[in-house]
C-alpha cells in the first residue's frame, strides 16, 4: 500500500519480540493473505479483452499499448517510446493514433530511420482506409 514507514515500525517491533525463526514462520503464515490481495489487485488493473475471439497477440499488443502510453506520459521526450507506441497502434489497425505518436517520435528525432519507414506504412494504411 506504499506505507513503508508502517512496515518498518512493524518490523522493528518484531525484531524486539521475536527471533529469526519466528519471524520466518509469521511471514510464511501471513503470505497467502498478502499474495491473494496482490493477485486480486493485479486482476483488477488488467483490461479485459474486447471479445472472446481476441487473439493472444492482440491482448499483448493492447497491454503494450497501455504500458507504453504510461511511459510516454512520464517521459514525453523519448522518441523510442513514441515510436514503439506507434508500432502497437499500427498493428492494432489504428492508423490515426499510430500517426500521432510516430510524428512525435520524428519531432524528437527527425533522422529516426525506423520511424521514417513506419510513417510510409501508416500513410499507405490511411490511403487504403480512405
Amino acid at each position: 500500500c506504499g506505507r513503508s514507514g508502517l512496515a518498518d515500525r512493524a518490523l522493528n517491533a518484531l525484531h524486539r519480540c521475536t527471533g529469526s525463526r519466528q519471524r520466518q514462520q509469521h511471514l510464511a503464515n501471513w503470505w497467502p493473505h498478502v499474495a491473494a490481495s496482490i493477485a486480486i489487485e493485479t486482476g483488477l488493473n488488467e483490461t479485459p479483452p474486447d471479445h472472446a475471439g481476441q487473439s493472444m497477440f492482440q491482448s499483448l499488443l493492447k497491454q503494450a499499448t497501455q504500458t507504453l502510453g504510461d511511459v510516454t506520459q512520464d517521459h514525453p521526450n523519448r522518441a523510442d517510446a513514441h515510436y514503439h507506441l506507434a508500432v502497437c497502434h499500427h498493428l492494432l489497425a489504428d492508423p490515426t493514433e499510430a500517426n500521432v505518436h510516430n510524428d512525435q517520435a520524428l519531432a524528437i528525432n527527425p533522422r529516426y530511420a525506423a520511424a521514417l519507414r513506419l510513417a510510409e506504412q501508416i500513410e499507405d494504411q490511411l490511403l487504403l482506409a480512405a
